[in-house]
């Protein structure tokens, strides 16, 4: 089992950084490497997300159910993918001006070829999606101390 953790800090609130993580139907638009993203299903404490996921020659579906009901956190767990195992969690840490956003990640691959493509895409892949989400923020996000 792989692990990988990253964290940023951003100047925004916790709320704000949630509900743009949450935002999985424009992930397309600014994540790299993913082609579509959709939701599923939905309710008031889950959701079910599909992101197709493409980088050094290969596509891949993923699909995962986000759990919603934690204060500060979204979990992440496997529904289907290229994946034995995956789990995840984004965090969300008000710091009174500010936010830190954390991201874990721990997953094992279905199989060795699979883990041979994915073993040095899928960190690479981790750490682009906390870029990537900061650079939304800046794009979308109003800081706070300008109000």
């Amino acid at each position: 089992m792989r692990s990988i953790e990253r964290s940023v800090l951003l100047p925004y609130s916790a709320a704000a950084l949630r509900a743009l993580v949450n935002d999985v139907d424009r992930y397309s638009e600014f994540v790299p490497g993913c082609k579509r993203s959709s939701v599923i299903d939905e309710g008031s404490d889950f959701m079910v997300a599909r992101l197709e996921i493409s980088g050094r020659g290969m596509t891949e579906t993923i699909v995962t159910r986000n759990d919603l009901s934690e204060e500060g956190a979204i979990g992440l767990s496997l529904v289907s993918g290229p994946f034995e195992s995956f789990n995840g969690r984004w965090s969300f840490s008000d710091l009174g001006v500010g936010c830190r956003v954390g991201l874990e990640v721990s997953f094992r691959p279905k199989n060795a070829i699979v883990g041979r493509l994915l073993g040095p895409f899928f960190p690479k892949l981790v750490d682009g999606l906390v870029d990537a989400f900061s650079r939304r923020a800046r794009d979308v996000l109003v800081e706070e101390s300008s109000d």
